[in-house]
């Protein structure tokens, strides 16, 4: 399926609703979206460093300038795999264990 851009009534509903404490689940459940959109919506706008009573006092056209210009936040994936190192060097060194086993 094609990214699909929200429109910014619907980024400032699911930035309005997580500020009021609700989870990422009954946002999407409440605006009929998915939770890996709602996440990347609340992850871009808390990339900004602005606070919700800051952001809605903003126009339309600068909020959208603001939340299309972050990018979405992504973990090291390398420093993850990093901390596996140890863990596979000494399964690799058992019987049997092979490095196409321990990928799956």
């Amino acid at each position: 399926m094609a990214k699909k851009v929200l429109s910014m009534v619907r980024i400032k509903q699911i930035i309005m609703l997580n500020e009021g404490g609700k989870s990422y689940r009954e946002i999407s459940k409440q605006l009929g979206l998915s939770r890996k959109t709602v996440t990347k919506y609340i992850l871009l706008f808390n990339s900004t460093g602005l606070s919700w009573k800051e952001a809605k006092l903003l126009p339309d056209n600068d909020f959208n300038d603001l939340i299309q210009n972050q990018e979405t936040p992504e973990p090291d994936r390398f420093a993850l795999l990093e901390k596996q190192f140890p863990v596979m060097r000494s399964e690799l060194k058992r019987v049997g264990v092979t490095k196409q086993l321990l990928w799956s």
